[in-house]
């Protein structure tokens, strides 16, 4: 939960090619092992063109229907270990790599990528199933596991070790391009599944080795096209297209967790009912089932920020009403979840864990978003900050020191930028800063270090009177001298 400036929201379309776009594509793409007999050939210009597209004008309602229909439980429930290939030429330097960042997805990697977003066991439903047969996704993957080993061992790899590391992680991201382009051309059996989890995958790999705005443009097209999906009719009740959307739309809430401007696609058609009981006294099963409720009222809240065209100066006086409406509905569910919280705590008395304290970390931003009107930019207080802090601190030091996060939830970096954007008292904001650096914590595109860098030069400006303690150029923002930019003229 962050606090959000609804009133500088702006909607810009997204109109960025899917694939192809990496800072790694230089060197080529490795040709694809297996096509079509009966398919004639192709040459790479008519590939990427068909690609575009086919982006453009997404499959039917009813192949998607089709796609997603879930798998055969039996197939999904056996082992991972039995699921994943084994490499053909296990003497290789290259296949014991392979089978090794394999590894290391499904024992630590998918561990970080599964989020609360009320998708259940996505990740571990799907990826076994689609690595047998699927060569994008197996290389996507590879490259992922890969690039989180290298993030968690960032200072513990040798010098003359890193750049085969990376040129094997540019091998295998190149090999899944390879295997996308056809993928996109061609949109039979699966595509629609395999390039939206594609798309988060390459997502995911981007964000770790810090290339942000390679994982916006990823982002955004893989919200255009589920974008362009909906708007061909009435959508198909497919769980796993919900489940993907869910992930898209919670990604997105991240990415535009400052609402400094809309790049985004709306998605709000994709999103559930939160389902939840209406009576305040009945406690939650867990402290796990609150969060995950919390969260979906999260992405309630962030989708009430998108327009369906314009600026929010030209919106209709009913426009606005209908808007004041769902905010006011998201606040009352709000309002039963917090008291069925404090039912749960009664009834629990849970141990302050990081998962307690991180529930209380987001209760206490969403009392603050409370106590603002609608669109109205909340400017916090010192006795407001300095509370939240001191839980944001006790929070960061249950990680050790040495260990590098990567979480897919923006529980603490967004939270202490937003303290340092509404507060103007120069003590909390070096006290944000400080705990920006306090752990080496990444959550999606906000990294602490990059923040608190950022701030810190931002509070040096404000201290010499070279601009006002006003909210810095936080973004996403096509300004180069943001902390979160991207490229103008790829939108």
């Amino acid at each position: 939960m962050v606090l959000r400036r609804l009133d500088s929201l702006i909607l810009i379309p997204a109109t960025l090619e899917y694939a192809g776009k990496s800072g790694w594509k230089c060197d080529g793409y490795a040709p694809v092992s297996k096509r079509n007999p009966n398919k004639s050939a192709v040459t790479n210009d008519e590939e990427n063109s068909s690609a575009e597209d086919t982006l453009a004008n997404p499959t039917s309602q009813g192949a998607i229907t089709k796609l997603l229909t879930p798998r055969p439980p039996l197939a999904r429930l056996q082992p991972v270990a039995q699921l994943l290939p084994r490499p053909r030429n296990l003497d290789t330097r290259e296949a014991l790599l392979e089978r090794r960042f394999l590894g290391h997805f499904f024992k630590f990697t998918l561990n970080s990528i599964s989020s609360s977003y009320d998708t259940g066991n996505f990740w571990l439903w799907t990826l076994p199933a689609l690595i047998q047969d699927q060569q994008l996704i197996r290389h996507s993957i590879i490259a992922l596991g890969a690039a989180h080993w290298m993030f968690q061992s960032d200072g513990l790899i040798a010098p003359n070790q890193i750049a085969q590391y990376n040129a094997f992680i540019h091998t295998q991201y190149s090999m899944a391009i390879s295997h996308l382009i056809p993928v996109m051309s061609d949109f039979q059996s699966e595509n629609i599944e395999l390039v939206l989890v594609s798309c988060l995958l390459f997502i995911y790999l981007e964000t770790l080795r810090g290339n942000h705005s390679e994982a916006l443009r990823h982002l955004i097209s893989g919200q255009k096209l589920l974008k362009n999906l909906s708007d061909q009719g009435p959508m198909p009740s497919v769980e796993g297209l919900t489940k993907i959307a869910t992930l898209f739309r919670a990604l997105g809430s991240i990415v535009n967790a400052f609402g400094e401007n809309r790049i985004l696609s709306d998605l709000t058609v994709y999103a559930k009912p939160v389902y939840g009981s209406n009576d305040p006294n009945q406690p939650y099963d867990s402290l796990a089932k609150a969060m995950d409720e919390l969260t979906l009222l999260e992405l309630e809240l962030s989708d009430i920020t998108f327009l369906e065209e314009g600026a929010i100066d030209e919106r209709s006086c009913e426009e606005i009403e209908k808007q004041e409406q769902v905010y006011d509905a998201v606040i009352q569910r709000y309002r039963i979840w917090d008291k069925r919280l404090e039912e749960t705590v009664r009834v629990l008395s849970p141990s302050e864990d990081f998962v307690f304290l991180n529930i209380k970390v987001q209760q206490a931003m969403w009392q603050l978003v409370l106590a603002c009107e609608f669109e109205e930019e909340p400017e916090l207080q010192p006795e407001q900050c300095w509370p939240l802090l001191d839980m944001i601190e006790k929070l960061l030091i249950m990680t050790p020191s040495t260990q590098r996060t990567f979480a897919l939830r923006g529980d603490l970096i967004p939270p202490l930028i937003g303290i340092y954007g509404t507060c103007k008292d120069f003590s909390v904001r070096r006290r944000a800063i400080t705990l920006l650096r306090l752990r080496r914590r990444k959550e999606l595109v906000w990294d602490g270090e990059e923040a608190a860098n950022f701030l810190e030069n931002d509070l040096k400006m404000c201290l010499v009177g070279l601009k006002a303690p006003s909210w810095p150029d936080i973004g996403p923002l096509a300004n180069k001298n943001a902390l979160l930019s991207y490229d103008a003229n790829d939108n």
